[in-house]
């Protein structure tokens, strides 16, 4: 953990202004810094980028006022100031600042300081015809906190370019850009940094379903740059594409690191980055995807190529994964039904039927990591890399026999039979019998009933019911432990194949209205 620098980081124990949520936000943020502090070396996504430039800087904090809009606003999209709206109307920015979650870092020291910046919104069915372009003057020495909301209502369109522009050698910028995407929104995001001095960026990205976000940066340069994306596909059918190009020379530094999470399903990412780096410049690129339980159907995509007179980037650090995942489910139905007359006043049904369910799940997974020099990369070039498969199939089946006797209408008698059987059980699938009997008579047909009372069925019932058992609570189960090139194996789930379904017998009795006609 490196310490907070006093002079840069001027933490309030409370922050007394603003509405509850935003102060609340504050001290989660301040909380943070105080506990974590900044990166490190040590910090895994740091550890190619050298935060002791920043730390030791010795930088005093600048008026902050919000960006520059240089682009006349048409009708449907508004611009108005951060400060101004958190004053007047904050209930409109709740849930819209850090919607990403609980940042870290740089991003939690923006959270905790800003004072100023843009929101800018797009209404439902807007669409913008003319880029808008925001700049970002970044004159003189200090230290700054830009930020920067866009919100898009329903299929509406825009296009965004951020500028950052700077010639201090001497200034930090430390920037946040907020992106909240409704159904079938559609942003173009383009960003320039030409900017000498030392520049920490955030973006953050929240996408409803079928949303489009595309993100095209241009890095020219800067003595130390580090800029982060995080998209989060949280409809479906959700769409991003993140391109990047950067010209690194002399001592500069630049960082790239981009985070997609696929999280609903359909949804679709492409990450490419190109790069020159001269002189004694370097750069990093870290890509990662991370693709959730219920985001069945994603389809995910990263490039990063580098052209070097001598050698290649600092970290040639890539990530690669890929899940395939097949399900498939057998249903057979039948149920067939017979009525009989034993007598004029004595009926019958007969019933029978049965069901078989197969369900079958099939998980993939390649993991590579770790990708030096130029080339298509594929899963097994990776300097790490790992295969996973997991199987899993359930069969559920059964049939049941009914027989219902209708005497004159009024009384109902009904026996019947279940037997069922599941893999999930012990030996030969533990076929399980579940008889039952039921009464029924309909008090309100008799001749002594008043009408007045409506109508009223007494029921009486019994049988036996049971539940299944977990998938694997019948099948003894092994893990694979090899060691020292050699195959091995641990006991890992033990079974019972003596397990059955959890069952008990129930009765009830109760009179039953029945509907007025």
């Amino acid at each position: 953990m490196t310490d907070l620098p006093r002079g840069l980081i001027p933490l309030r124990s409370s922050f007394e202004t603003g509405p509850e949520w935003l102060r609340a936000l504050r001290e989660r943020a301040a909380d943070t810094l105080r506990a974590d502090g900044l990166p490190t070396k040590k910090t895994e996504a740091w550890r190619f980028t050298p935060v002791r430039t920043i730390v030791q800087a010795k930088l005093s904090r600048v008026a902050e006022e919000a960006p520059t809009l240089r682009t006349e606003l048409p009708e449907g999209v508004t611009a108005r100031s951060l400060r101004a709206v958190l004053q007047d109307e904050p209930e409109l920015l709740q849930g819209r600042i850090d919607l990403g979650g609980a940042p870290e870092h740089f991003a939690a020291l923006n959270t905790a300081l800003f004072t100023d910046g843009l929101w800018i919104d797009v209404e439902a069915g807007i669409f913008v015809e003319t880029p808008i372009e925001v700049a970002h003057d970044l004159a003189g020495a200090g230290v700054s906190y830009p930020r920067v909301l866009l919100t898009a209502g329903e299929s509406a369109e825009l296009t965004l370019i951020e500028t950052y522009a700077g010639s201090s050698a001497d200034a930090l910028t430390n920037s946040v850009l907020e992106v909240d995407l409704a159904s079938n929104a559609k942003v173009t995001h383009v960003r320039v940094h030409e900017n000498a001095g030392l520049q920490v960026g955030r973006v953050d990205v929240r996408q409803a379903d079928d949303s489009r976000y595309r993100s095209t940066v241009v890095t020219l340069g800067g003595a130390l740059h580090r800029f982060d994306v995080r998209a989060l596909l949280q409809g479906k059918g959700a769409q991003c594409q993140l391109d990047g190009a950067y010209l690194v020379d002399g001592e500069d530094h630049v960082d790239h690191h981009t985070l997609v999470e696929h999280q609903a399903p359909h949804c679709r990412s492409d990450q490419t980055y190109r790069g020159i780096v001269a002189g004694k410049g370097t750069a990093v690129f870290d890509g990662i995807v991370v693709v959730h339980r219920d985001a069945q159907k994603t389809e995910a995509h990263q490039e990063n190529r580098n052209l070097r007179p001598y050698g290649f980037v600092r970290a040639p650090e890539g990530r690669i994964g890929e899940d395939q995942i097949l399900y498939q489910t057998l249903t057979s139905d039948y149920v067939g039904s017979a009525n009989y007359n034993l007598t004029a006043a004595l009926k019958g049904t007969f019933s029978v039927g049965g069901q078989y369910i197969r369900a079958k799940r099939v998980r993939t997974s390649a993991f590579g990591q770790g990708f030096a020099g130029p080339g298509v990369p594929t899963v097994s070039d990776a300097s790490l890399y790992y295969a996973a498969e997991d199987r899993l199939k359930t069969v559920n089946a059964g049939f049941f026999v009914q027989n219902m006797f209708d005497v004159n209408n009024v009384l109902f008698i009904t026996a019947g039979l279940r037997v069922d059987g599941n893999s999930a059980f012990g030996k030969a699938l533990g076929l399980q019998a579940y008889p039952k009997v039921s009464v029924s008579y309909v008090l309100s047909d008799n001749a002594f009933w008043p009408s007045s009372l409506g109508e009223v069925k007494l029921r009486a019932a019994a049988g036996y019911s049971g539940r299944a058992p977990s998938q694997f609570a019948a099948i003894r189960t092994w893990n694979s432990e090899p060691s020292g090139g050699l195959p091995g194996y641990e006991p890992a789930n033990v079974g019972n194949d003596e397990v059955g379904p959890a069952g008990q017998s129930h009765g009830n009795h109760n009179p039953l209205p029945l509907p007025s006609a």
